[in-house]
């Protein structure tokens, strides 16, 4: 199995609960994860799962490059924060 066959439990920084939520948005693997983009699946989450924090943003941008959360670099990080803040123009529900 290549890396991007991964499922979501398998990535750095996906605990149980958080896999459990991206199963509910139809992410369940590396590839679904990266394909997607963190900031846009962190939006959904946040979209459908009121209470989600900028923490998740750094695992999702974690488990699609396999690092563990606390070693992304502070200047991702801040672009991140910024990319998470735009209004993106599509109909999630």
């Amino acid at each position: 199995m290549s890396n991007e066959d991964a499922s979501v439990e398998e990535l750095k920084n996906i605990g149980p609960k958080t896999a459990d939520l991206l199963h509910q948005i139809e992410i369940s693997t590396k590839k679904n994860l990266v394909e997607a983009g963190p900031v846009l699946v962190y939006k959904i989450l946040q979209h459908r799962f009121p209470g989600i924090t900028l923490n998740a943003l750094y695992a999702l941008y974690g488990a699609a490059h396999d690092l563990h959360w606390t070693a992304i670099p502070v200047e991702v990080k801040k672009q991140l924060k910024e990319a998470a803040q735009e209004d993106l123009d599509i109909d999630i529900r």
